[in-house]
């Protein structure tokens, strides 16, 4: 096992098994926390620089929903990175959910716009994303059900935070 490669114990889709490690090759994730919610920054291992930081989730322990905030990854606009946007949202959710313990009892909530929802989320295979309800005539909010796996996501590095004084 090499430090860039997840490992899915019992769970070994296509997808997985090669767009997650193609997307590692190119880029990494960090991630600062906020309380109940954590940012996640998309970075070119090549250059250092961050591709977004419009990452955001949140937790919502009580309601036992995993609320996101944000997903812009900003891949799509760069070359050669089909399905990286997929790969992107699993590595996130995953990590989430092992940072904050989250079970088999907790739902994934979003709103998007509605071509969004058919041409990204709807496509996820790993999620079971439906609309729960239209907020209007182009936004929806989703919902699907979280499956927890075991899965290594140590390659999500947390950021140091910088103090300005």
């Amino acid at each position: 096992m090499t430090r860039f490669s997840p490992i899915l114990i019992g769970y070994h889709p296509l997808f997985v098994a090669e767009k997650i490690p193609l997307f590692l090759q190119r880029f990494g994730i960090s991630f600062t926390v906020e309380g109940s919610q954590i940012t996640y920054c998309v970075y070119e291992k090549a250059s250092g620089k961050d591709v977004s930081c419009s990452l955001e989730i949140c937790i919502d322990h009580p309601a036992q929903r995993i609320n996101v905030l944000m997903f812009y990854p900003g891949l799509s606009q760069l070359l050669d990175t089909h399905y990286f946007s997929a790969a992107c949202f699993f590595l996130v959710i995953y990590h989430f959910a092992q940072y904050f313990k989250v079970s088999a009892d907790y739902t994934i909530h979003l709103e998007t716009k509605v071509h969004t929802f058919n041409s990204f989320y709807a496509r996820l295979k790993d999620f079971d994303f439906q609309i729960l309800h239209r907020i209007s005539d182009t936004d929806v909010e989703l919902s699907c059900h979280f499956c927890p796996l075991v899965f290594d996501t140590s390659v999500i590095g947390q950021r140091t935070a910088i103090l300005i004084l």
